[in-house]
């Protein structure tokens, strides 16, 4: 493995809210797994 190829893991942490209308997170969410990065790590929470 050279270091060009290495990807950090990267986590990315989605906070739901029942204040917030549930579009923005799955909007938010479709964006992330449309990014190129591939080592991503999504962590949803839900309250």
């Amino acid at each position: 493995m050279t270091d060009e190829s290495f990807e950090p893991l990267i986590s990315i942490i989605v906070l739901t809210n029942p204040f917030r209308p549930m579009e923005l997170t799955l909007e938010c969410i479709n964006s992330i797994a449309k990014q190129n990065y591939t080592n991503i790590e999504l962590i949803v929470v839900d309250n």
